[in-house]
């Protein structure tokens, strides 16, 4: 039976209500009335593991995309080393639900995983190739990839197959249509495709999430679905992103690939945009300029990086440190985080950025490629404490839960 989208997310959030008014109706009338409310909160493991499968499954078509890229312009030790970083983040993925449900249910999944990756990959060299019955062999082998998906994590956790197998699908058919605006040129549509199959990740990964969450509650207890929950998720996966993306923009310009930096650089505002709305909604103003110095500041240490400019590389790396400074003072008044941590984690993920641009001029892809991710994880101490300030500061905006 094919579904629509809205069919599919509408069976997908009703069951999900079925599954907390289940659990609200199991309850006899005195306990109910005996229980007061807890207060919301971001920092509980129901909230924790829809960040982590947030992150890993959006992060994935960025890896993959980038693997694509180096492969087909024959930047061949990249590619060997975004392969490792690819992997990676699979394992990751895999990990947790061998954690959740058991070490036989995670090697399905390892293998399930695996072969969806092997047919994207798969689907490249028949687009390098431009053999179009090749392509269409990896477009079969993709549908029955999300198929087997959609059936297994429907028997794992319980969720509707149908629901699953439209967003596994539609999320494959964004890094897909990724992947054909690479080989065909198109930058900046390529990165408008990426920014959706990272989305339409997310989406998947937050019904997987609070399914698990309310299967084993004592094992991921808090709200999975609630506000708080959703506003550590967003921040961290914004966070990430725009690592991911300040590493594609200004890794490009490092490698004198000016028209993908260009094509980068339009996500990332995308992104900025993204991470100014959601804060300036809470604290006001103030925000989406001090983040838009930081993404220039990034540009010119890559160009004088580039330029071999060592003078210019010192002024961008110095006014970063300051930068670091100024946007944990904004924090702390805005959200009363303490000023030097902040700006410490700030400093950190800044030097981790300058690592793996190093590298990336250096020509050392192995380690380029493993210290991007690091890069990227790097980000979660600073959207965790973001998201329980604001949580603590805005109770009102965070009561009851809210729809995957």
């Amino acid at each position: 039976m094919n579904l629509t989208r809205p069919a599919a997310g509408l069976i997908a959030a009703l069951w999900l209500a079925g599954c907390a008014l289940g659990s609200a109706g199991s309850a006899s009338p005195a306990r109910t009335a005996a229980v007061a409310p807890s207060p919301p909160s971001a920092d509980t493991p129901a909230a924790a593991l829809r960040q982590a499968l947030d992150g890993l499954l959006a992060e994935g078509p960025y890896l993959i995309s980038a693997l694509a890229g180096a492969g087909l312009e024959g930047r061949d030790a990249e590619f060997k080393a975004l392969g490792v970083a690819v992997d990676s983040n699979s394992n990751d993925l895999v990990a947790i639900f061998t954690s959740a449900y058991g070490r036989d249910p995670g090697a399905q999944l390892s293998a399930l995983w695996k072969k969806r990756v092997q047919s994207l990959l798969d689907y490249v060299v028949a687009l390098a190739g431009k053999n179009p019955d090749k392509q269409a062999i990896a477009r079969r082998a993709l549908d029955q990839s999300n198929r087997d998906l959609a059936d297994f994590w429907s028997t794992t956790i319980g969720v509707p197959a149908e629901a699953l197998l439209t967003l596994v699908s539609d999320q494959a058919a964004s890094i897909q249509a990724a992947l054909d605006d690479l080989a065909a040129g198109s930058g900046a549509k390529r990165y408008t495709d990426l920014r959706t199959a990272a989305t339409r990740g997310v989406v998947l990964a937050e019904l997987l999430a609070v399914s698990t969450a309310r299967k084993l509650p004592d094992r991921y207890p808090g709200e999975p679905a609630g506000p708080a929950g959703g506003l550590r998720a967003h921040l961290d996966w914004l966070l990430r992103e725009h690592t991911l993306l300040a590493l594609a923009a200004d890794g490009a310009i490092v490698g004198g690939r000016s028209p993908e930096s260009r094509a980068a650089q339009g996500a990332l505002d995308g992104n900025s945009e993204d991470l100014r709305s959601t804060l300036e909604g809470y604290y006001g103003p103030g925000f989406g300029e001090l983040w838009a110095r930081q993404v220039q500041l990034y540009a010119d240490y890559a160009a004088a990086l580039a330029g071999k400019d060592k003078p210019k590389q010192n002024a961008a790396l110095q006014s970063l440190q300051q930068w670091s400074r100024d946007l944990a003072a904004w924090l702390n008044a805005a959200a009363g985080l303490p000023t030097d941590p902040v700006a410490a984690l700030l400093r950190d993920h800044t030097l981790a950025v300058k690592l793996v641009l190093d590298e990336e001029a250096a020509a050392d892809q192995l380690h380029a490629a493993q210290d991007l991710r690091a890069a990227v994880l790097q980000v979660r101490p600073l959207a965790d404490a973001v998201a329980n300030a604001t949580v603590r500061k805005f109770p009102g905006r965070f009561a009851g839960p809210s729809p995957t």
